[in-house]
């Protein structure tokens, strides 16, 4: 028998004399029990648990048991069966209801199931399980790059968040013309479920690429980055914003857009990659309905439209700004006042805008006190002139809203109308000439005659002498 075998056999003597000394005082204690009522049967075996049968991570595990020798050292050893290499050893000791307890703090970085063993110093043992489990994330798993588009060579930063915590996520990186770079790497989710990787692209060719996850618990997700691209934004000049549009593009073999390679769609905002020693055209945009698109020009605030949108690989990243309209544009319709003399004539005039800017060859409608006198068209600039309308049948005042002009609208402008005063002033008389015979035989009738003046209303002649009798006539002229 070597040493070892007999320094345990001596403490598991000693031991074993410790138990019995301590079973006859209490014995003693129990006022002769012992001796006087035997046990019926053997006493019950020791047991060990744990407060829960599932934990999270980093939740704090309780372990009691019963039925061990009062005073006895029982030996606790828990560990993993994940082959995370994670354990706990220590020693506790039966109270004197024969009761053990221990608590800890699970690692909080995997999850696993556990074993527990305890060892009293007489050999008795006991045994339980447990395990810990992370909670399923709140919302699905992502992944993602710090930029929409980098030029070639330049560094590339995804990340994610919703991972299992502790879980392996891979993360493959492939190009999408032609496959010809690709990046497979695996990663593991923090506890809080974030995931990172970075690297640089290749510098010697301009592609789109595809980033995808995949977790063996949460699943697989897939982003897209581009280098070297065209991007299709909103223009800032307009306040005009469609809540959907679609960029219809055309990528071509060769830099000056004149070789059709292929064809595509990109949702705008978006961008679309071009590749190496290729080119690419917008060709038209699809916004949503009730509006209509513009123009593209090469800054957000600009309203210029842009002089070439055909883009070279050799001139990427670049943004085209598009500008839209409502398909039927609102308009506005502004009346001058006009002035003329009664029974004459009087220069209309209305301006029609949409958007601040005048509209050109509209035709406008005029009216005088509700009455049609023609209509006129928009110039360059919005105006409508109209000279010469009469003011037959119109007395003298002021009407405040005696002009009125009107837009009927089209399938690109709505209708308007406007109105203003008319002023109507009362006409200059001509001179009032009279003439008469100065002399004649008594009891001949003299006819005087009357020109000029307002050419209506009843003249009064009269004459004087002791010879003179005069009545009244009514002007001819």
């Amino acid at each position: 028998m070597g040493a070892s075998t007999r320094l345990r056999s001596s403490r598991r003597v000693a031991q074993f004399a410790v138990a019995i000394v301590l079973l006859l005082c209490l014995g003693t204690f129990a006022g002769g029990a012992l001796a006087d009522d035997p046990p019926s049967g053997p006493p019950p075996a020791p047991t060990v648990n744990t407060d829960k049968a599932t934990y999270a991570p980093s939740d704090t595990v309780s372990i009691s048991g019963g039925n061990w020798i009062v005073g006895e050292t029982v030996h606790l050893h828990v560990a993993d069966d994940g082959g995370n290499g994670w354990s706990r050893d220590v020693d506790v000791l039966a109270g004197a209801d024969g009761t053990i307890s221990d608590s800890f703090v699970l690692p909080s970085e995997f999850a696993a199931g556990f074993g527990v063993s305890a060892t009293g110093a007489l050999g008795e043992t006991a045994a339980t399980s447990f395990s810990d489990a992370f909670a399923a994330p709140a919302a699905a798993p992502t992944i993602i790059s710090d930029k929409a588009d980098y030029t070639p060579g330049e560094t590339v930063t995804l990340s994610g968040s919703n991972w299992r915590p502790g879980e392996s996520v891979q993360i493959v990186v492939n190009d999408t013309e032609g496959q010809t770079w690709s990046r497979n790497v695996d990663v593991t989710a923090t506890a809080d479920g974030s995931i990172r990787d970075q690297f640089s692209l290749p510098n010697y060719f301009v592609a789109s690429y595809t980033a995808t996850a995949t977790g063996a618990l949460s699943g697989s997700v897939t982003t897209t980055f581009t280098d070297g691209n065209v991007s299709f934004a909103l223009a800032t000049a307009d306040t005009v914003t469609p809540s959907s549009w679609t960029v219809n593009w055309t990528k071509y073999d060769d830099g000056i857009c004149t070789s059709t390679q292929s064809t595509g769609s990109t949702s705008g905002p978006g961008n679309a990659g071009i590749g190496a020693n290729k080119s690419l055209k917008p060709t038209s945009v699809t916004p949503a309905s009730g509006y209509t698109f513009m123009y593209w020009s090469d800054t957000a605030s600009g309203t210029t439209p842009s002089a070439n949108i055909c883009t070279p690989d050799s001139a990427t990243p670049r943004t085209l700004y598009a500008h839209f309209q409502l398909s039927v544009q609102a308009t506005s319709l502004g009346v001058a006042s006009a002035t003329g003399t009664y029974g004459g004539t009087v220069n209309l005039s209305a301006t029609l805008t949409s958007g601040g800017s005048g509209v050109g060859s509209k035709s406008i409608s005029f009216t005088l006190n509700g009455t049609s006198v023609g209509s006129a068209s928009t110039n360059g600039s919005g105006v409508a002139t109209m000279n010469g309308a009469s003011l037959s049948g119109i007395n003298v005042g002021s009407y405040p809203s005696g002009v009125q002009a009107s837009f009927a609208g089209d399938s690109s402008y709505s209708g308007s109308s406007g109105s203003n005063s008319l002023t109507v002033n009362q006409a200059a008389q001509d001179t009032l000439s009279v003439s008469s015979p100065d002399d004649g035989t008594y009891g001949d009738t003299l006819t005087p005659a009357a020109s000029g003046g307002s050419g209506t209303g009843a003249l009064s002649f009269s004459a004087s002498g002791s010879a003179c009798e005069m009545g009244t006539t009514r002007a001819s002229s």
